[in-house]
């Protein structure tokens, strides 16, 4: 039987010995169980298998990480493809037509007092109208053609105002040319006017077709932000 310090021991027969690595004193089952309690065993069967088993722990505890990291991105993803198939996208902002297309909204007086044509939309979109010449006679004094266009958006539209005018009485608006009112905020306004200067009449009829567009610098349109166009005749 040994009787020096554990360190000088090296009986190999001993079943409950621990190697000096382990920092425990070997020669019994007490300190074998000990070390196997310290390193994690949960069967005391030593530092190895108390090692073996801290891993398969750690191995077992990963897949369910990840399993739980799966179920959270598959969560967010169908709660995002509900979100897009119950939402209503914004349409894209398009007039819809072209100017050749355009509705007719009718016809205003430029030299004497008639209703405005009123217009209300949540896009783009484009009109034509026509300025009447209604006073006029032989030996009549003259007066010029007057309109006023006039948009007018809800707090938070910005759309943007052009009108163009046909050369004569029976050429077409759907040129090039015109004149553009693009400034910040919601409203926006364009007044014309040509023809005869008072009281010096110029013997032909000075009616004109004309058309507007309204119109936006952003990709979408929000349907909820909606703008009112009036045209007024007989303004200036």
């Amino acid at each position: 039987m040994c009787v020096l310090a554990p360190l000088a021991c090296t009986d190999d027969a001993d079943p409950g010995f621990v190697d000096d690595e382990s920092g425990s004193e070997g020669g019994s089952d007490d300190a074998a169980d000990e070390v196997g309690t310290e390193s994690g065993s949960t069967t005391g069967t030593g530092e190895g298998e108390g090692e073996t088993t801290e891993e398969s722990g750690t191995t077992e505890e990963e897949p369910t990480e990840s399993t739980e990291t799966g179920e959270e991105e598959s969560t967010q993803e169908e709660s995002t493809a509900e979100e897009s198939e119950t939402g209503e996208p914004l349409p894209p902002c398009d007039p819809g037509t072209i100017c050749e297309d355009a509705e007719n909204l009718g016809t205003v007086n430029g030299d004497t007092s008639s209703p405005p044509l009123i217009a209300y939309g949540n896009n783009e979109a484009i009109y034509r109208f026509r300025v009447n010449e209604d006073y006029g006679g032989f030996l009549q004094d003259g007066y010029p053609q007057e309109v006023r266009v006039e948009l007018m958006g809800a707090e938070g539209a910005n759309y943007d105002l052009f009108v163009n005018r046909s050369e004569d009485d029976d050429s077409t608006p759907c040129k090039e040319g015109g004149w553009t009112s693009a400034e910040p905020g919601s409203e926006e306004t364009i007044s014309l006017e040509w023809g005869e200067t008072y009281p010096f009449a110029n013997g032909s009829d000075d009616s004109r077709d004309l058309m507007v567009h309204v119109f936006s610098d952003q990709d979408v349109c929000d349907p909820d932000l909606q703008w009112t166009l009036i045209i007024t005749g007989n303004t200036l």
